[in-house]
Formats: structure tokens, sequence, C-alpha cells
């Protein structure tokens, strides 16, 4: 079958009262059922910035399809984690796993830490602010995971007005 065109979507999306794109799919190919990147052509990405990188990221593997989900191969740099500056902070579940044979430190909070050690993994829920420490070529394989703050809850919770937003951070448990 043919898919829908742009305009056919803003039509329909219309109709509907949503909005054209939460319409939109991408069917899956039979090329997409398995995606591969090679590391040796990946782009190495220091983190947080080029001034005072303490880790460098390769993305892995990714599908069109699982766009909430994203994977980094991190090399640790060999310096210290600034807890300071600008650390790893995002909407998604963040699973990390010591595949090398050296520990990485794990800082967050206000002053906590943990030893990844190798063959270990650790947990960080959404927005948790946090850094990596540990001897330059150390490393470890980061997935990231969407949960229930998808990009649709944010773009929503944006169209309140700012003075209200407080109060909706606020709320902890279902009233209705």
């Amino acid at each position: 079958g043919l898919l829908p065109n742009a305009e056919e979507l803003s039509v329909l999306g219309a109709a509907l009262a949503v909005k054209p794109g939460d319409l939109w799919f991408v069917p899956m190919a039979e090329d997409n059922e398995v995606a591969i990147t090679h590391l040796a052509g990946s782009e190495r990405r220091p983190f947080p910035d080029t001034n005072a990188p303490f880790c460098e990221l390769s993305e892995l593997a990714r599908t069109p399809h699982q766009p909430g989900q994203r994977g980094f191969n991190v090399v640790m740099l060999g310096g210290a984690a600034n807890t300071d500056g600008p650390g790893f902070q995002h909407q998604l579940h963040e699973y990390l796993y010591n595949y090398g044979d050296q520990d990485i430190e794990l800082f967050w909070g206000d002053g906590r830490s943990a030893s990844i050690g190798p063959g270990d993994s650790a947990y960080i829920r959404p927005m948790v602010e946090h850094w990596l420490q540990g001897p330059a070529g150390a490393c470890l394989a980061m997935s990231r995971i969407a949960g229930e703050l998808v990009d649709e809850v944010f773009d929503e919770f944006a169209t309140f007005a700012t003075d209200g937003r407080s109060r909706a951070l606020a709320e902890t448990k279902r009233w209705f």
C-alpha cells in the first residue's frame, strides 16, 4: 500500500485533533532488521566539551524504529571529573556496563560516588546529573532508554504557563 503524504496527514490530523506527526510511521524494511555501526568509522565526541573533556563518546548502532533508545561506547581520558562542571543529565533511563579491565568511578548528587568495576553495571534514573572518572583507556557501554518521560510529555509541559510549572512538578500522586 501507499503511504499518506504530508497534506493527507495534515487533513487527517485536523479531523482527529492530533498532530500530523503523531500519525506518521516508518515501515520496517528488510534491511532494518539488524543495524550495525563500526567503531572504527564512528565519530568520537569529547564530553562535556573540547576544553575539559573527561571522556569520549562514540555512538553505537541505532534504528529509526527506536528513537528513544541510544547507546554509546565511552572511553575515559584519564582526567579528574569536574563535578562543578556539566555532567550527563537527560530524561532517559541510563544503564552502564564496564566491559573493560579497569575501575571507573561514578559521581552523582551531593558528593555521592561508587566504583564500577570490570563486569559491573549501574542504573541512573532520568534527570540525575552524573559524572564519570577513570584511567585513560578505561571503557564502558552506556545505554539510554526512554521511559514515561518521552518527548510528548516534555512538549506538553512546555505549553504550561511558566508560573504554573512548579505546581505540576510538585504533583506526586494521582488526585482524580
